[in-house]
């Protein structure tokens, strides 16, 4: 389980740090333990910006326990392959 949860920290701070246009990323290691990164601050860091982000190691928030729930349903096995990510929403010109 601690092998799962480090390639999980790694690949979630990697996506964060490679994509600035991601706002969360979250992988599903059991239905009562998620690894997520979420970026602070407000909007789109420019670029040379610094990046702050969180790391959170612990239990689901209500809509990853929705998204656990369908995955079950679904017949998914854990830790879930693909890692579930949130964008900034797109500005409408």
């Amino acid at each position: 389980m601690d092998k799962e949860i480090g390639k999980a920290i790694s690949h979630v701070m990697q996506t964060m740090i490679n994509f600035p246009e991601t706002r969360q990323a979250a992988s599903y290691i059991s239905p009562k333990l998620v690894v997520r990164a979420s970026r602070r601050g407000v909007g789109r860091p420019r670029r040379g910006d610094n990046t702050e982000v969180v790391l959170t190691i612990g239990r689901p928030n209500f809509v990853q326990r929705s998204f656990i729930k369908s995955c079950q349903k679904s017949g998914e096995v854990f830790p879930v392959k693909k890692m579930q990510l949130k964008f900034f929403p797109v500005k409408k010109k």
